[in-house]
């Protein structure tokens, strides 16, 4: 969880897990106790690690609360397990990161929030691969 401490316009998230991931979701809850979907992906595919831009600018006023979940699958059901048999997930010291080590990573790209900010589109000027809307209005891939 992280609470904002300003207000802020998102422009693009960016969910990230590897191999073991199965499932991601995130949203904000506001102030005033509203939940606010982001993104979620019930079938995480390590090769979705794209960075989802809005269609307009996303405001979020202080004392937000960003939620991140991820759902991870280390057992010999899961078809992307790199390890045979499956091995215990630790962190690591190194500074680079192979795909067989694990993380969840949630990356949010914003500006300081300005007034009007959510009338300004971030529509591409060119056709985008189609995704999913969902009725709460979060992102999918599936």
């Amino acid at each position: 969880m992280l609470e904002l401490k300003e207000d802020i316009s998102v422009l693009s998230i960016n969910p990230h897990m590897h191999l073991l991931g199965t499932r991601f979701v995130t949203y904000a809850v506001t102030p005033a106790n509203d939940t606010v979907p982001l993104v979620r992906i019930n079938d995480w595919d390590f090769r979705w690690q794209y960075t989802y831009t809005f269609p307009r600018m996303l405001p979020l006023m202080r004392g937000t609360v960003i939620h991140v979940e991820g759902t991870f699958d280390n057992s010999t059901d899961n078809p992307q397990q790199a390890f045979d048999p499956p091995r215990a997930i630790t962190g690591t010291d190194s500074k680079l990161m192979r795909t067989t080590d694990e993380m969840l990573q949630f990356f949010v790209n914003y500006v300081d929030y300005r007034n009007g900010d959510e009338r300004i589109s971030l529509a591409p000027t060119a056709p985008a691969p189609p995704l999913r809307a969902l009725s709460d209005g979060a992102a999918t891939m599936r």
